[in-house]
């Protein structure tokens, strides 16, 4: 009984360390060419959201230890999606873009 309590305790100290924290894009500074959440020492790790005035998302990305990883996403101030950029290594990879209504206008490396 005791091990099953303490191993269930660990599963959920796990759960809760290995999620993926999301802080705003006010909370985000630039040092050195990495991003830290204001306050920290430690190089981000996690996704950072911007929000236009009216509450919509206005931006997306994602750092891992301070970099930039993964896809970044940015909306138009209507909601509609107006580009999705993908680093992978340090590089951009990908870019897609979109007009205000919806069609895709540009879709390359």
């Amino acid at each position: 009984m005791r091990d099953s309590i303490l191993g269930t305790g660990l599963l959920f100290l796990f759960l809760i360390t290995s999620c993926t924290s999301t802080i705003g894009e006010e909370e985000r500074i630039i040092k050195n060419g990495l991003a830290y959440k204001r306050g920290d020492r430690t190089p981000y790790t996690g996704d950072i959201v911007g929000n236009y005035l009216s509450g919509k998302k206005r931006i997306e990305m994602h750092y891992k230890n301070g970099m930039l990883e993964g896809t970044v996403t940015q909306w138009y101030d209507s909601g509609q999606k107006w580009k999705e950029k993908t680093l992978k290594d340090g590089n951009w990879k990908t870019l897609n873009e979109w007009d205000m209504d919806g069609n895709k206008i540009f879709s390359g490396k």
